[in-house]
């Protein structure tokens, strides 16, 4: 399922939509391909800040051809590609952790998330998926740009609820 990775000149995965089957209407399955680059040189990307959620893997996209499970969160987040990249060419080339990343490669986990910092300083944008969106998102997002905290604190607290904000690397992509 994924190629093997040269640590000595800090590669990483990026992922992009294969289009190439998108006309069957027999499978809406979401299809993944990877490509391996070397961090800081072409191509440009875009990575994908969200909240992996506790609950096991049980949705399915195809990665590379063949299936590979993923979490409700990601695979929400990936449904709502339109939101997530407003520009089509966003899609060319993004990373995702949980899927850019061999899980059950310790040596490999272990190296890559060593490089997070990076991963996150070089992108072309951070994308922070929140979660699906909620009756009161738009206020909450609308609060926080004419802060009009006092009498918007309950839609503020209700943003800040989302299990997104509670990861440990919450702050530090959102600060790269």
């Amino acid at each position: 399922m994924y190629p093997p990775i040269d640590r000595s000149c800090r590669q990483i995965r990026l992922l992009y939509f294969d289009r190439s089957n998108f006309d069957e209407p027999y499978d809406n399955r979401i299809r993944l391909q990877t490509r391996t680059v070397e961090l800081g040189k072409y191509p440009p990307f875009h990575a994908l800040s969200y909240a992996w959620g506790d609950e096991p893997p049980t949705y399915e996209i195809l990665l590379n051809g063949k299936p590979f499970p993923i979490r409700k969160n990601l695979y929400d987040a990936l449904c709502d590609q339109s939101h997530l990249f407003p520009m089509k060419s966003m899609w060319n080339n993004f990373w995702i952790d949980a899927i850019c990343i061999n899980q059950e490669d310790d040596r490999e986990r272990n190296h890559q998330v060593d490089m997070m910092s990076d991963i996150f300083s070089l992108a072309d944008s951070v994308i922070a998926w929140l979660g699906p969106e909620s009756e009161d998102s738009n206020l909450a997002l609308d609060t926080l740009t004419t802060r009009r905290f006092a009498q918007d604190r309950s839609a503020i607290l209700a943003f800040f609820k989302r299990p997104y904000w509670l990861r440990m690397w919450v702050i530090q992509e959102f600060i790269l």
